[in-house]
């Protein structure tokens, strides 16, 4: 987040993507996605990210969707389907 702050008006620098998973040790998912959504109407440019997950749990994925840089939501251990899927999306926002 600090990079992501630091360059936030340098388009060329921040990230087209970001794959998240909500689990993390002290500065988790959840916590990464707030601090996300305040910088995101600032940034240069709109980092998409996909959350790829343990949780199968239907709050967590409805809560997950609710943040505008959310794009889509994968459950750990993502599959081929999955891949090409994340994939064509990316390919498809940056088209």
């Amino acid at each position: 987040m600090n990079y992501i702050t630091k360059h936030a008006q340098d388009a060329n620098n921040l990230p087209d993507v970001i794959f998240l998973d909500l689990r993390m040790p002290e500065f988790d998912g959840w916590d990464v996605l707030d601090a996300l959504q305040a910088i995101y109407p600032k940034l240069s440019k709109k980092i998409k990210v996909y959350i790829i997950a343990v949780s199968i749990w239907k709050s967590d994925i409805i809560r997950a969707k609710s943040y505008s840089c959310v794009k889509d939501f994968f459950s750990k251990p993502i599959t081929e389907d999955d891949y090409i899927s994340i994939s064509n999306q990316v390919q498809n926002l940056s088209a």
